[in-house]
């Protein structure tokens, strides 16, 4: 009970608004000197006085984004011109974007690779190393990404994204590759999924997060890495999937 479709920031009067169901696009309207960090190769078009431009941010900055399995460089979209722009992104995986308003969810942890885009001022990035011995003896990614500042963060993930609000001390167990983000107030640790028979054969590998509120818990049921084993799975690495000679598959 508690858990919803993510309703992590207004989008009335932004800048900004999300369009498809599945491989979801953000359309921007940037005014003049307004402009949008996001990862590379995110953008799809960007109109005349819009420029982009590269930087890595501080040497310690590369080294959080870097251990937390992003990409250490950070690539910003700015209208230069005076008048309003417009600029639209997508992630470089199919999937579905959460935005999160900052000020409202502070110190947002993110699972890796779910970071895409971020408007507003003071937006930084650190590195947060969930302390259980477990989460290394189950190969988890121990480092997380850690977003402070005042504006939205849009994040990514894959299948149905649900939220919840934890009260505090409640706790949820959830399966660690479908952790999404959670509020900077929940504490994140890792336990084993189970005893040895379990972890052996219950197919969920050897641990879960544990997450205890209070504050905002985002999960996904279908993250990259088990969708390009289901992709696989299903025939589709070796070209003998995909469409008959009909022409059916078109975009709904």
């Amino acid at each position: 009970a508690g858990w919803i479709l993510p309703q992590t920031a207004d989008h009335h009067g932004a800048n900004w608004e999300i369009r498809g169901r599945d491989s979801q696009v953000i359309m921007f309207m940037l005014n003049g000197g307004e402009e949008v960090m996001m990862e590379p190769g995110a953008m799809l078009h960007a109109m005349d006085g819009i420029s982009p431009d590269t930087d890595i941010g501080s040497a310690f900055d590369a080294c959080n984004r870097c251990c937390a399995g992003e990409s250490i460089f950070r690539l910003h979209y700015k209208n230069h011109s005076p008048e309003p722009r417009s600029l639209s992104i997508s992630p470089l995986t199919p999937g579905k974007i959460v935005p999160v308003d900052l000020r409202r969810y502070p110190g947002l942890f993110i699972q890796k690779n779910s970071y895409f885009a971020t408007t507003g001022k003071d937006i930084k990035f650190t590195t947060h190393i969930v302390r259980s011995i477990g989460a290394f003896l189950g190969g988890q990614n121990v480092f997380l990404t850690r977003i402070n500042g005042e504006g939205t963060a849009f994040i990514t993930g894959g299948g149905t994204l649900i939220q919840k609000i934890l009260q505090p001390g409640e706790e949820y167990i959830v399966d660690s590759n479908a952790f999404l983000a959670a509020e900077g107030s929940v504490t994140i640790s890792a336990q084993l999924a189970g005893g040895c028979f379990f972890i052996c054969c219950g197919g969920k590998g050897i641990v879960n997060t544990k997450l205890v509120g209070p504050g905002l818990i985002i999960i996904q049921s279908m993250d990259a890495k088990r969708a390009a084993d289901a992709f696989l799975q299903g025939g589709g690495g070796d070209g003998g999937g995909g469409g008959g000679g009909d022409g059916g598959g078109g975009g709904g």
